[in-house]
């Protein structure tokens, strides 16, 4: 994953990373993104979501294309989630082009990054309140 942090979450012993990965996707399919949750193991999911828009081309040349994989691992009462924004070339090609061509497009770029970053902290957000616990990062 590209631009990643890895975090880990101390949880508790009736802890269901399943419903946690669930509860992700229904996060990113109310910012109107294709997902998929990917079953790595019982206690290891990897959830992805992206634009599902028509203009996709459109999104991509000015930035707006918002992409997002979560890859969640639980391991003796400790969750890792490793967090990762994608499509950051096209959001900083996007910005370039905006810059040099079309200053107007330095605005939808802008907010494009803006946007993924809201759908990020939205994800962290909920596993934070889900885990109860403030993350670490070892």
């Amino acid at each position: 994953m590209a631009n990643q942090e890895v975090l880990y979450y101390n949880v508790c012993e009736n802890f269901s990373v399943y419903e946690l990965a669930n509860g992700i996707k229904h996060i990113m399919e109310q910012a109107q993104c294709e997902t998929q949750i990917i079953t790595l193991s019982d206690t290891s999911y990897v959830v992805q979501c992206r634009n599902t828009s028509n203009d996709g081309w459109w999104r991509k040349l000015t930035g707006n294309a918002k992409a997002l994989t979560v890859a969640l691992d639980l391991n003796n009462l400790r969750l890792a989630v490793q967090i990762g924004n994608t499509e950051w070339g096209d959001k900083a090609a996007g910005y370039v082009l905006a810059y040099l061509v079309f200053w107007p497009l330095a605005i939808t770029a802008t907010y494009g990054i803006y946007s993924q970053n809201q759908l990020k902290q939205q994800v962290l957000d909920y596993i934070r309140n889900t885990t109860g616990h403030i993350p670490t990062y070892n």
